[in-house]
């Protein structure tokens, strides 16, 4: 399981959309840890309360193509569909939610994670520059906390500090027409331990993020520390006339079933967390 196809999953947590027009956003992800940078192109069309996303990574051309996420419904459920192999599964938010919560739980019971002092700050919110034409705000938020963990012979402490800042169209519509998908289904994983936490982020997110940047810096006990910065810039916004009859349908593939793709799942966000 590649980065490429965990990150399929992470983009049902920025937004769905519900536009009348097609349109049509190529985004740029780039996240460095500990100087070693990887970069993620993101293509994004929605219209009529479908969205397709389709991610490609610029050093190699044959990363991504043939799979996507397809939503058709305003964002109630989700394919993932990869033409390569002809395989598909179809998704319920709180099918998803649920899978995710159980993951986090179980790597936090596993290891023993303990977490406190968590603590989620407004720093500011003031008028930016347009970006493609749009009005932005500038929003910077700081989240704080201190961990401990535990597992067989290993233990140790540590602190996070995630420093947030994202130039932000207030109104959804303004942009895509869009409603945030995380804000319907992202604290209700069914984990009351998962779901406190989440919330911390659902406050922290306003309108149509046009670029953000996040810096985080997590320092063990000795001092030791180790960063990881991530940056998304929407690099086009425009508007399509005319796309492709079947955009927006779902082909003729075999599911995968449920249980396949919950050992994806779990297998993608243990490469994407690690």
């Amino acid at each position: 399981m590649n980065k490429i196809t965990g990150l399929f999953f992470l983009i049902l947590f920025i937004h769905v959309a519900q536009a009348r027009a097609a349109t049509e956003l190529e985004m740029v992800n780039k996240r460095t840890v500990d100087g070693e940078t990887q970069t993620y192109l993101i293509n994004a069309l929605y219209q009529n309360g479908s969205s397709r996303y389709t991610l490609h990574d610029p050093e190699n051309d044959e990363t991504g193509v043939g799979i996507y996420l397809l939503s058709i419904d305003g964002g109630k459920t989700a394919h993932y569909i990869d033409t390569n192999e002809n395989i598909c599964h179809r998704w319920t938010n709180a099918e998803f939610s649920e899978n995710l919560g159980a993951f986090l739980l179980q790597s936090t019971d596993k290891f023993n994670v303990k977490t406190s002092d968590l603590e989620l700050i407004k720093l500011s919110e003031e008028p930016a520059e347009p970006i493609h034409g749009f009005q932005t705000t500038h929003y910077r938020y700081a989240l704080n906390f201190n961990a401990s963990y535990k597992y067989m012979l290993f233990k140790g402490e540590y602190a996070l500090e995630r420093r947030v800042d994202y130039w932000a169209v207030p109104e959804y519509e303004a942009v895509v027409g869009e409603v945030p998908l995380f804000q319907s289904f992202w604290q209700h994983t069914g984990h009351d331990r998962v779901d406190q936490q989440i919330s911390s982020f659902v406050k922290s997110n306003t309108g149509f993020r046009l670029r953000s940047e996040v810096l985080q810096t997590r320092t063990n006990k000795k001092g030791e520390a180790s960063s990881t910065k991530i940056v998304q810039l929407v690099k086009t916004l425009k508007e399509i006339e005319n796309l492709p009859a079947d955009t927006f349908q779902v082909p003729e593939c075999r599911d995968v079933g449920a249980k396949k793709m919950n050992k994806k799942f779990k297998a993608l966000l243990k490469d994407l967390l690690s």
